[in-house]
């Protein structure tokens, strides 16, 4: 019996509490107990950070908030374009170690490139000496005996010795702006200018180099029986006549502070302690004596080492009983340094250290502790986004400091017994273990509220978590005090977020596309802001498969999918339709390409025309495939005695992708072609067809970074498993633009380079380019942005208020958390003219 009741009861218990979770309105009690509603956002997440630390972690979740905490040296703008953020001024100067052309002296090869160059040109040094590169197998493949080998090694390796300069590049800072110095073209200039090749002939360099050898060597009766030898070694050797390393120097703003805690001890007995001018962490102690005992204990400090004790001057907060915070450090280039050397390392244990092994060297000044360069080990353009990455604190993560943590949690030297030379509390205590993952300290405009006293996490898991503005912000502080992200279980994220968000008690709500509709009607409640992501969609041809080498066959079937049905039934309207392979929001995509297109059919068969998007034409579809040598019989395309015949696969679901696949198949048929169409696991989808490469016809979208090097994507030699170039698309030109475009540090210039490689792609078909997507972000019209219009006599900011619909929002790339800052929520809904949405 008890199992027939059971059978009854859990399904009543379990609709109760769905019903309860989806229909959970939280109120203000329940969301704060801030003092009122109009001083904080209040937004939504589906599911519970768990690392702050933005090198270590991995889930969308922590980064969602981590945002808020750190910053970089440069920023993606509204536009999407880089500029200087912690960093004043950057200047991307270039360094070029050049060969001296043989039969060339030094002075008049400095003279060449002075004139070359003018004022691009910063200084040039003398470099060291340069060796022909000899392989020491290629020795014992070419020595007879065992005494040949150790001659011609000495000859091959002593001669000839090159002279190289070092030529440095420079560019005048200017704030708000990155500034390029870099000459990728030093090498083809140059021999323009001499006309001549920096290096001659290997064979002839090698002659060179056995008649300059010392006539004392010469007498050798055994000299002459090696010079082919020699020769032969130095001609499947060589050196590099140019190396590139680019270098950003960056000078940080002044003022720059870190904001550590939160704090619940008493302000005046807790102590940053300070061990040879680094910071070793924080320690509550009654005294500044006790504070310096017990670290110097812990660190096992000899009698030479300088010890000292510091509270924190500045703070905000409740300092009776907390959670208070302090005024860390001032940045300066040693948090940088010490940034990236640790992201190098492998102890650390950073997922995006592959980013940044390019980095050589992070010199830092003594005579302006703002000052720093980074110096990469090749011209690689794109490389300048890595330092948009956040900056990490020096005097949290210095190994002194990292070392107290690690003694502190029985993670020590004696703890784990030990040698002190041997000891390296990296590999003892993981970087993701430490403090910081939970409490870390901040540069950013917030920091976390503890919602659980002092006991970590600091936020609610399952529940919320509250961010408070950073009274210490550098930069210009946010206009409300808190924001509160709800956690919703992901099961039911979407739908107990909309409920909370109709009710008033969250303030930002992310539509779905059968929403956006419902919601623009309803505007005088709320803005209906649509973003498009860097996200697009598309159906993608094998260009390597028979059937679909020929261009024409391609263009017949983009030209056979109606792609305006499948925006307004498919997705709602909800997407923008692209011409080419890229992202509409970011500036690599060429909006102003045209198609140019020669009609073989109807009215206008003969005529070439520009267009915009591929038109929908059945019939030029047939006249395009019957021109490439297909004929029809029975209602069927054949081509030398075979039907055309395509194995299309996809995905399992019901989703968009599948929606338009089916539009496609039903489309194709209707032109005589077979379409074997299936659909499979995701998994098996991706394995078994897309990375084999077995497939004619697959539909799939892009999503990805805001760089504009895509060679994964496009270039020849990426093909699985180099790449994801699964279409086995193939075109020289773009291959070297490709190449050549990651070596430009010119913006305008990547722009127009980057608007070449689309044309030259969009003009090969290799995919029916569908459409970006929106993400479209409904907001409350109790929300306002507050605009800065000028300054008041004392040269203070003037704020005014404006709506989110303004057209300075509305015409930038970046997403709405670009201007969350800058949002204020106001008791009643404002009215606004049609003034102010444009001034």
């Amino acid at each position: 019996m008890w199992i027939k009741r059971s059978l009854v009861i859990v399904p009543i218990l379990l609709f109760v509490f769905l019903i309860q979770s989806v229909f959970w309105v939280p109120g203000t009690a329940s969301v704060a107990n801030n003092d009122s509603r109009q001083n904080r956002i209040i937004l939504y997440m589906s599911g519970n950070p768990e690392d702050m630390n933005p090198w270590t972690s991995t889930k969308t979740t922590d980064s969602t908030i981590s945002d808020y905490f750190f910053e970089g040296l440069i920023r993606y703008n509204r536009m999407y374009e880089l500029e200087p953020w912690l960093a004043e001024t950057v200047v991307v100067k270039h360094e070029v170690t050049s060969v001296v052309p043989t039969g060339m002296s030094e002075a008049d090869y400095r003279a060449a490139i002075a004139a070359e160059f003018g004022d691009l040109l910063g200084e040039i040094k003398t470099g060291d000496e340069l060796a022909w590169k000899i392989e020491e197998e290629e020795f014992k493949k070419q020595a007879g005996e065992a005494g040949a080998l150790s001659f011609i090694a000495k000859l091959a390796g002593d001669h000839p010795k090159l002279t190289t300069l070092r030529v440095a590049f420079t560019g005048k800072p200017v704030k708000g702006e990155i500034v390029s110095a870099v000459q990728p073209d030093f090498k083809a200039r140059m021999e323009r200018r001499l006309g001549r090749e920096l290096l001659p002939e290997v064979a002839t360099a090698a002659q060179g180099a056995w008649d300059a050898m010392d006539a004392e060597l010469k007498k050798d009766r055994k000299f002459e029986a090696y010079k082919d030898e020699f020769t032969e070694l130095v001609q499947q050797g060589g050196v590099t006549d140019v190396v590139h390393n680019p270098v950003v120097d960056c000078v940080l703003h002044k003022g720059v502070y870190w904001t550590d805690g939160p704090f619940f001890s008493d302000p005046d007995k807790t102590w940053i302690v300070i061990v040879d001018g680094d910071e070793a962490g924080n320690i509550v102690a009654d005294t500044k004596a006790e504070a310096i005992s017990t670290v110097s204990e812990r660190l096992e400090l000899g009698k030479d080492a300088k010890v000292d004790a510091i509270t924190y001057e500045k703070r905000f907060g409740d300092e009776e009983e907390g959670p208070w915070w302090g005024r860390g450090p001032e940045l300066g280039a040693r948090d940088v340094k010490l940034n990236f050397n640790h992201l190098k390392d492998a102890a650390y244990g950073s997922p995006r250290r592959s980013s940044y092994l390019s980095i050589l060297d992070i010199r830092t000044f003594e005579d302006n502790r703002y000052r720093c360069e980074i110096v990469f080990d090749e011209l690689y353009s794109p490389a300048l986004a890595d330092l948009t990455g956040s900056i990490l604190p020096y005097h949290v993560w210095n190994l002194k400091a990292w070392e107290h943590e690690a003694v502190r949690r029985g993670l020590g030297r004696q703890d784990l017994e030990i040698e002190r030379a041997k000891y390296n509390p990296m590999r003892h205590l993981r970087s993701r273990d430490r403090d910081f993952a939970l409490a870390p300290s901040y540069l950013g405009a917030m920091v976390l509220e503890p919602l659980n006293g002092d006991s970590r996490p600091y936020w609610e898991n399952n529940l919320r978590v509250r961010l408070r503005r950073n009274e210490f912000y550098w930069n210009r502080k946010p206009e409300y005090e808190f924001v509160d992200w709800f956690v919703f279980d992901p099961a039911l994220g979407s739908e107990t977020s909309e409920v909370v968000f109709l009710g008033g008690g969250m303030d930002i709500y992310s539509a779905k596309d059968y929403q956006v509709q419902r919601y623009e009607a309803m505007e005088d409640k709320y803005y209906v802001i649509k973003r498009q992501p860097t996200q697009y969609e598309y159906i993608g041809f094998n260009n390597g498969r028979d059937v679909l080498k020929d261009k024409r066959v391609r263009l017949a079937l983009s030209m056979a999918i109606n792609v305006d049905d499948i925006l307004k039934y498919v997705v709602f309207e909800q997407g923008q339709r692209i011409s080419g392979p890229g992202y509409p929001v970011l500036p690599w995509y060429n909006a102003e390409y045209r198609i140019e297109h020669t009609w073989r059919s109807g009215e206008k068969k003969g005529q070439t025309e520009k267009l915009e998007f591929l038109p929908f034409d059945m019939e030029e579809a047939k006249a395009l495939l019957i021109e490439a040598g297909y004929t029809e019989q029975g209602g069927k395309l054949f081509k030398d005695g075979k039907p055309l015949k395509l194995q299309f696969v996809n995905t399992t679901g019901q989703g968009a992708r599948q929606k338009s696949a089916v539009l496609a198949k039903e489309r194709w048929e209707q032109l005589g072609i077979e379409v074997d169409y299936k659909t499979y696991e995701w998994n098996d989808y991706i394995q078994r067809f897309i990375m084999a490469r077995n497939f004619d016809v697959c539909v799939l979208g892009w999503s990805g970074g805001l760089d504009f090097d895509k060679r994964q994507l496009w270039g020849t030699e990426f093909t699985p498993p180099n790449g994801l170039n699964f279409v086995n698309y193939s075109n020289p030109e773009v291959d070297k633009l490709m190449d050549d475009i990651l070596l430009e540090y010119d913006y305008d210039k990547q722009v127009e380079m980057s608007n070449k490689i689309f044309d030259t792609i969009a003009s090969d078909f290799p995919y029916i380019f569908l459409y970006s997507p929106y993400s479209t972000t409904i907001a409350d019209r109790h929300l306002v942005w507050r605009m800065e219009v000028g300054k008041d006599a004392k040269g203070n900011p003037i704020y005014e208020d404006r709506p989110l619909d303004h057209e300075y929002i509305k015409n930038s790339r970046a997403s709405w958390r670009f201007f969350e800052p800058d949002l204020i929520r106001r008791e009643e809904i404002p009215e606004f003219t049609d003034e102010q949405k444009t001034r």
